[in-house]
């Protein structure tokens, strides 16, 4: 993928060559930079490979926020761009091979309508424990989960009559 970055971005190659830290808050103004926005738009068109162009924002906390996109700024770039697309038409996203898709059948639909909001116990019990659910399985009368959290993996063993953990193993 293609990337491209208005004028005012501190690339040393497309921009000022300042330090990283300045944006364009602090290297344009927000007509300009909205404008240089809307001339990347039209030219990343001319460019097959280019399937889409995202702002770049680091927040708004120093020594970051001279990148920052709020809201009224994405929102006033809103009809510069639609002009684009109704001068020079829209981007309509290539449908993919026909062999590639599947539908999802209506049975199916039902069948996740069904299971909507109707979740393991044991994913509960890994939300209480803090860990990230991944998998549940039987062994007798034993549930099993397999979870996870920033140390890693870990199999816990619950009572399936109260759902509490009743052995706990780090992989």
């Amino acid at each position: 993928m293609i990337g491209c970055k208005p004028r005012c971005s501190s690339s040393p190659t497309l921009g000022s060559g300042g330090p990283a830290e300045r944006g364009w808050k602090d290297l344009s103004t927000a007509e300009q930079y909205r404008a240089e926005i809307v001339e990347a738009e039209r030219f990343a068109r001319t460019i097959p490979q280019v399937q889409a162009l995202m702002f770049f924002t680091a927040g708004w906390l120093p020594p970051w926020s001279g990148f920052d996109i709020d809201e009224w700024f994405a929102r006033s770039c809103t009809g510069a761009l639609r002009a684009v697309g109704e001068q020079d038409g829209y981007v309509i996203p290539a449908k993919p091979e026909e062999g590639d898709t599947m539908d999802i059948t209506a049975e199916q639909l039902k069948q996740a309508r069904e299971r909507l909001a109707v979740f393991p116990a044991s994913m509960k019990v890994c939300h209480d424990l803090e860990l990230d659910w991944c998998a549940e399985w039987r062994d007798g009368d034993a549930v099993l989960v397999l979870a996870h959290d920033d140390w890693g993996y870990r199999v816990l063993r619950l009572n399936p009559r109260t759902w509490e953990m009743e052995a706990e193993k780090v992989l």
